[in-house]
């Protein structure tokens, strides 16, 4: 069984993650690659079937990052990829199945409505699949 722990320190500066593959018993720590002068916030994740771990985030934009390996001292991240540029609490998830959807990405935002967006390319790029209502108030969760 594997974890995966996500916060965001006091001045809101960068993400910071625990992993552990060991039920716990030990833990690496690091943080997102950031850009200094950008707050990073609202950290969600989503793990595809081929082993590759993506953390979407806000920054100047809302951004994904993705990772072959967080279960190490030192993960390889690739991105930031862009999914907006702009937008408020961002989700992140992964279609899990073997079908013909396998590891597609699915995010999902606020921003004078309800957004939804996919990416079958690790987040490359992003194409919208729809929005609901008109409320900026609302948020996703």
């Amino acid at each position: 069984m594997s974890y995966y722990n996500s916060s965001i320190p006091d001045d809101q500066s960068f993400i910071e993650f625990a992993s552990s593959s060991d039920n716990g018993n030990s833990w690496y720590q690091n943080d997102l690659p950031h850009n200094a002068g950008y707050n990073y916030a609202d950290p969600s994740i989503a793990f595809t079937p081929d082993g590759k771990t993506h953390i979407n985030y806000l920054s100047n934009n809302i951004s994904i990052n993705s990772s072959n390996n967080i279960f190490s001292d030192n993960p390889v991240w690739n991105g930031p990829f862009e999914v907006n540029n702009r937008g408020d609490k961002p989700w992140l998830n992964s279609d899990m199945t073997a079908g013909s959807c396998s590891g597609v990405l699915y995010s999902t935002y606020s921003d004078s409505s309800i957004k939804n967006k996919m990416s079958s390319d690790i987040g490359l790029t992003w194409s919208s699949i729809g929005n609901f209502n008109n409320n900026e108030n609302d948020y996703v969760y």
